[in-house]
């Protein structure tokens, strides 16, 4: 590389993939990128918050030439090379091989060392970065105890001057959120499309979203969709994994595909000026997927591989048990997992992903949802170049359903046997009866927030604050669009497995009955759902997602715009109503991952029915 650097192509590549992921950064506000973060390391570095545009061009317009340059530069530089050899350890970790311990610092010290190097903002500009900034050139190179402190009886802070006093904004009332406008097309053959305009970066995301997901998986072929959907970004029948890879990364774009219980899908993330070759390539991958031999059993023994992996994990093992027992063997939300077991993975053959492309993966099962720096004419032209002259196959669209009975539900437990597991995963759920995914749950939500939805929730306050036997305890409401069930996760220590379920029971119980919403957790509820609206839909991606609800749920295109005036008018009798109506404590299913021999004896003093489960058997 050194010698010959880098072709033309693979720099147009690293450059056009780099910019893209850039642009995408800065629609966030900050975090860990966004523009905060970029404004502050201008200023910080360069003296510049605007020093990122500099960047970027510089990044855009690189050449193999100077990329070979800068790599002879700096990668032929000697290598630093460091051996660590580890010395004795105690129990505490004190006297550890190498180990440093720093001096202790007085004040006066400190402050001495604050009066050399900083000093208090005293321009616009610099007050705009919130604090200290340093000089522009350091009275010395280093500091120590050695140096001369302030002379006796000078004031620490006498070396600085007096700050500037700033008066903090008013406060202002939290408005209604101000979601973007959709609008809607459908192309020549069909297909519905949703759009809505963002121009803060020059690109465009879109979902190409199918009715299918794990609840499509035959029984005895569960982890079908998964398998499929890893494969057909793996080739189609032009192009191969690594072609399909290079030409993303000239174009600047992403394609992957996505699957839950409900749906099945493809995603894309393009720049702006880019858009008809990025969905073209999207077409491709959606329509001729080549499922060559040599990547099925690839893939095939990675999915078996995470399966290993989920039979190892407590949450994955309690989740592997609770849909069966919830749904039951014949219901779409049955399957053990969406990745299948081993017996229903090896069993899947090339005609099986076809088939399941060809019912599944269709123009008259699809939707398309957009949000970007574009128009919805421009969008259907270059949907219907890409996606309009498809047909519909000849077999029969696949259809899913929900009438099935579920089983009769009992307070009960299932023990999954973990051995020497230090923690248990405690997780008891129930079906809500005749609630599915499109009813108005807003009300019964923010009960749940209140029992254990967030943070403050009185589970996870009892268990992790109180009594200090979990990380971490919640309670949540599902999200898929028909049945849906209220399930209590807990992972607690082991020895305190029985007793961790005697407080869920009795929060739950408490709630249910006599101990409703308190006017403080109703306040703090209602402030909170608010506040956090805005920050909820920072970026494209995230309004892609709110449409899709929007759309997938039968809400009205306002339901969001609506949704700080409806908290502000929500009672705690509401919320009390609503959460009593439907969470039925003599429903709720138990299901333990622990070590039998330590969680048993605890169980057994609870009066419920329990069942040991081999976790071998659960994957099959």
């Amino acid at each position: 590389f050194l010698s010959e650097g880098p072709s033309a192509d693979e720099v147009q590549r690293s450059v056009m993939s780099g910019l893209s992921s850039e642009l995408d950064g800065l629609e966030s506000v900050g975090g860990f990128g966004g523009k905060a973060v970029a404004l502050a390391q201008g200023q910080l570095f360069a003296g510049d918050p605007a020093y990122f545009r500099q960047q970027i061009r510089r990044f855009a317009t690189s050449t193999p030439a100077q990329v070979r340059e800068t790599a002879s530069r700096w990668l032929s530089r000697p290598v630093f090379s460091l051996t660590y050899r580890p010395g004795p350890r105690t129990d505490t970790g004190d006297g550890r091989g190498g180990a440093v311990s720093a001096p202790s610092i007085d004040a006066t010290t400190q402050a001495a060392f604050a009066a050399n190097y900083f000093q208090v903002p005293s321009s616009a500009t610099e007050r705009v970065m919130g604090g200290m900034v340093p000089l522009a050139a350091p009275k010395a190179s280093s500091y120590n105890q050695t140096d001369a402190p302030p002379a006796p009886g000078a004031s620490p802070s006498a070396a600085l001057p007096a700050a500037t006093a700033l008066t903090p904004p008013e406060l202002q009332p939290i408005g209604n959120l101000d979601f973007p406008a959709i609008e809607r097309a459908t192309l020549r053959n069909g297909i519905k499309v949703y759009f809505a305009r963002r121009a803060a970066v020059p690109l465009v995301r879109a979902n190409m979203v199918f009715d299918a997901g794990s609840a499509a998986d035959p029984r005895d072929r569960m982890g079908l969709q998964n398998l499929m959907l890893s494969l057909m970004d793996e080739g189609t029948t032009t192009r191969n994994s690594r072609a399909l890879a290079e030409e993303q990364e000239r174009l600047g774009a992403g394609i992957s595909t996505f699957g839950g219980v409900d749906d099945s899908g493809v995603s894309l993330y393009a720049l702006s000026t880019n858009l008809r070759p990025s969905l073209a390539l999207m077409a491709d991958i959606v329509r001729n997927p080549a499922f060559a031999a040599a990547e099925i059993e690839r893939l095939r023994v990675q999915q078996l591989t995470g399966i290993s992996s989920e039979l190892n994990n407590p949450n994955a093992l309690a989740g592997r048990v609770l849909s069966p027992a919830l749904y039951g063997p014949t219901h779409p939300y049955g399957a053990t997992a969406a990745s299948g077991t081993r017996a229903t993975v090896a069993a899947i053959t090339r005609d099986d992903l076809t088939s399941f492309h060809q019912r599944w993966i269709r123009p008259d099962n699809a939707s398309i949802f957009v949000v970007g720096d574009t128009t919805l004419r421009n969008l259907v032209t270059e949907l219907n170049r890409a996606f309009g002259d498809w047909r519909p196959p000849s077999i029969a669209r696949g259809t899913k359903d929900f009438s099935a009975s579920l089983p009769q539900q009992t307070p009960h437990i299932l023990l999954v046997n973990r051995p020497n597991s230090p923690q248990s995963v405690i997780v008891s759920a129930q079906v809500l009866d005749g609630v599915t995914g499109r009813d108005d749950l807003l009300t019964l939500r923010s009960a749940n927030d209140v029992l254990g939805g967030n943070f403050l929730s009185r589970i996870n306050m009892n268990l992790r604050e109180t009594k200090g036997w979990s990380y971490g305890a919640s309670s949540r409401i599902g999200s898929v669009r028909e049945n849906l069930i209220f399930r209590v996760t807990a992972p607690v220590q082991a020895d305190r497995t029985g007793d961790s379920i005697r407080e869920i029971q009795s929060d739950v119980s408490n709630f249910v009955t006599s101990n409703g919403v308190h006017a403080e957790e109703l306040a703090r509820t209602v402030n909170g759902s608010i506040r956090g609206l805005p920050g909820q839909f920072e970026t494209a991606e995230a309004v892609l997602g709110g449409i899709q609800q929007i759309v997938q749920l039968d809400r009205e295109d306002d339901y969001y715009e609506q949704l700080a005036s409806r908290y502000r008018s929500m009672t705690a009798a509401e919320m009390d109503a609503a959460l009593r109506e439907r969470v039925v404590q003599s429903k709720m299913v138990t299901i333990v991952v622990g070590d039998a021999a330590v969680v048993r004896p605890q169980l057994d003093g609870l009066n419920l029915p329990v069942e040991v489960i081999d976790p071998a058997s659960l994957g099959g």
